[in-house]
């Protein structure tokens, strides 16, 4: 029997989703063990999701009477997967995440405040622009390396985000700066070298510029 149109149309559209879900790993290269274990995760559900579609892909070829118990026990079988690697997931990297709660006091805390368009650092909270003045600001931060760093991001107008990139360009931490409210990121740095803040939120017209940087140096 003839293909219908309806079937390859689904067979090709299984397939060009099937290769954008596996594009964005092919120029992956972590060596954080977190992120490490979270990327192959992700790869086995990927795996899982485009042998679905193809799977589909396959089943539309000859046009047959649907199996509903099989359906849904299949879709069954994929929602208890899918849960079940997510649990996996979360009870591995939680208590990685520089967000859990730690009573140990940092060896550092660093103040950075938002502003459209810039992140001033600096050794005391600035609560409002009037502050910008009066408190000493930070013109190069600079952390031994292994040691604990908190950030205590803030914003003085709009919301930003607050994201670390490493040399490798590989996002080390990310938190929200609100106003009126204090977000703590806690992180450790072993890697000497310059780390780049960046805001990820859009904030303005010139959110490309808001950037500042520190250098974590040998101890």
């Amino acid at each position: 029997m003839r293909e219908s149109k309806l079937a390859r149309t689904r067979r090709v559209l299984a397939l060009l989703t099937a290769a954008m879900v596996f594009a964005p790993y092919a120029a992956a290269a972590e060596n954080d063990t977190v992120q490490t274990a979270a990327l192959w995760v992700f790869i086995g559900i990927s795996l899982v999701i485009a042998a679905v579609f193809v799977y589909v892909a396959r089943s539309t070829r000859r046009p047959r009477q649907a199996d509903t118990a099989k359906a849904y026990r299949l879709r069954r079988i994929l929602f208890v997967g899918a849960v079940s690697a997510a649990l996996i997931v979360i009870g591995f990297t939680l208590p990685e995440s520089p967000y859990a709660h730690n009573e140990a006091s940092p060896d550092h805390i660093v103040f950075a405040t938002a502003l459209r368009f810039a992140y001033v650092l600096s050794n005391d909270p600035i609560r409002s622009q009037e502050d910008l003045g009066g408190v000493p600001l930070i013109t190069d931060v600079s952390v031994p390396a292994g040691a604990t760093v908190e950030f205590r991001v803030a914003s003085l107008d709009v919301n930003h985000s607050f994201a670390i990139y490493d040399m490798q360009g590989v996002l080390v931490g990310q938190t929200q700066a609100m106003p009126g409210y204090v977000n703590r990121l806690r992180l450790r740095f072993d890697e000497p070298g310059r780390y780049e803040v960046l805001c990820l939120e859009y904030c303005g017209i010139a959110h490309h510029a808001m950037n500042t940087s520190f250098t974590v140096r040998q101890p």
